[in-house]
């Protein structure tokens, strides 16, 4: 059988990330109506997204041509995370509930852990002791 590259078999990164989201918000969709009869087990759904998300984190921080960049729309997506869940407790009064579903702060945290690592081996080989980059 002869495979071209136009009849592929498998997943592209992209249909990864759509499950990520499906299983994520079928998790949201358990959080948010648990009290109104939800069933428990939807909230198994969420379990492997962080997973995901990491796995695909780490494929784009290897496969982009700029990784500052990749690293700064991680820390951009984390801020805008951060003020929309901050916007929305501020308006939706949910008492001594928070909003904890910022997975681009941990998104972030990898990244830049790799980048540092990367940057500490790269200096290592080239032996470039402190210097800038």
């Amino acid at each position: 059988m002869n495979l071209t590259a136009t009849s592929r078999r498998g997943l592209t990164n992209f249909d990864i990330k759509v499950l990520g989201i499906t299983l994520m918000f079928i998790d949201h969709f358990h959080e948010m109506f648990a009290a109104a009869g939800a069933p428990n087990w939807l909230d198994w759904f969420g379990r492997p997204v962080a997973t995901i998300f990491m796995f695909l984190s780490v494929e784009g921080f290897t496969h982009t041509h700029n990784q500052r960049r990749y690293l700064s729309r991680l820390l951009i997506g984390f801020w805008v995370m951060g003020i929309g869940n901050l916007v929305v407790q501020h308006f939706f009064s949910m008492g001594n509930f928070g909003l904890m579903n910022n997975i681009f702060s941990d998104l972030f945290i990898g990244v830049l852990t790799m980048y540092g690592l990367q940057t500490i081996a790269d200096g290592h080989r080239d032996h470039r002791w402190g210097t800038s980059y």
